[in-house]
């Protein structure tokens, strides 16, 4: 923004002439050499000029000019423009694997919307709001097989079901995992006589877990296949079982995973 320059015009005046009572000639050359006096002074006045405060005269005429634009305040605002790139927002610029903010990703090297084929099953990103597939005895027969996708890094699907336990089956909830990238399975299990009755044993190359609202389970980067389930205090193992698809490597992973009872 440029300054305002304050407007100064200078007022040129004659010095009245005062009449006296004196010889004709006399005041006819006085009157002349104030007049030589007057038109000096004014010529002197035309010819002057002000260059450093920014304002200038000619004549009658008076004229402001603003001072250089140095180039100061627009500077400013273009650096503040193009520093205004909050790092992880859409638009801003990412190194490949670097996580954006929200549902945003890292690709060619900017933070933009995922681009991913549609999930039915959303939205199941929590364990509360866990995609029912409805209720399967222990014949192994029974099941079914869920094909999804993982839409960007940190997203997780929820699926559940009821498992009704067969006098003549055997209980052995088991989930086989195949994906386009590595992703993490995880099953959690709540007997329906209660939590504290829910017994099994983890397989080989799987992690112990809790859920987040506190039922047993087991984690791993693949299939997960429990030997036995125990309700224990009863005769048939009826309990409800969650799945857990999350920590996909990149975004639009998809997945398929089979399960039964």
């Amino acid at each position: 923004m440029h300054r305002a320059w304050p407007f100064v015009a200078l007022v040129l005046g004659l010095p009245a002439l005062a009449c006296s009572g004196g010889d004709t000639s006399k005041e006819s050359s006085t009157a002349a050499s104030l007049g030589d006096s007057s038109s000096t002074a004014a010529d002197g006045e035309e010819s002057s000029s002000t260059t450093s405060g920014g304002t200038s005269q000619s004549g009658d005429a008076t004229t402001t000019t603003p001072p250089p634009d140095d180039g100061t305040s627009s500077g400013d605002e273009a650096g503040s423009s193009s520093e205004g790139c909050v790092p992880g927002t859409e638009g801003c610029r990412c190194a490949e694997g670097e996580l954006c903010n929200g549902e945003l990703v890292c690709v060619g090297g900017t933070c933009s919307p995922a681009q991913c084929d549609g999930d039915v099953f959303e939205p199941n990103d929590d364990e509360g709001s866990a995609f029912f597939l409805g209720m399967i005895n222990d014949n192994d027969g029974n099941g079914g097989i869920v094909s999804a996708s993982l839409h960007v890094p940190g997203d997780v699907d929820w699926f559940s079901y009821q498992g009704d336990d067969d006098i003549t089956g055997n209980v052995d909830p088991a989930r086989a995992l195949v994906s386009s990238t590595g992703v993490r399975l995880c099953k959690f299990l709540e007997c329906d006589n209660g939590l504290g009755q829910t017994e099994f044993e983890c397989p080989v190359g799987s992690q112990y877990a809790f859920s987040p609202e506190g039922r047993p389970g087991c984690c791993a980067n693949g299939d997960v296949a429990l030997p036995d389930l125990d309700c224990d205090g009863v005769i048939e193992d009826n309990a409800m079982v969650y799945i857990r698809i999350d920590e996909p490597e990149e975004a639009c992973v998809t997945y398929s995973v089979s399960y039964h009872y």
